[in-house]
């Protein structure tokens, strides 16, 4: 479990660093900027298409906390 969050951070930061690079701010700054356009209902709309989809926690648009991402693929595995 460590060992995969790790990978996780580690390929979070990769991301944050290629976008940076490529569009002259982060990932995380530009979901920020665009989550701020969306209702609430968009929003949610848009995580569970994620979770369906199968996206892993670092991937998600919005944070989701690491018990609620891995209960919610007990519940509904793949």
């Amino acid at each position: 479990m460590e060992a995969l969050q790790m990978a996780e951070v580690k390929e979070f930061e990769e991301r944050e660093e290629r976008y940076l690079q490529l569009y002259g701010e982060t990932w995380s700054e530009m979901t920020k900027r665009r989550s701020q356009q969306l209702t609430p209902e968009q929003k949610r709309a848009r995580q569970l298409a994620a979770l369906q989809e199968g996206a892993e926690i670092s991937e998600l648009p919005y944070d989701m906390e690491p018990d609620e991402y891995y209960d919610y693929h007990a519940d509904y595995p793949g």
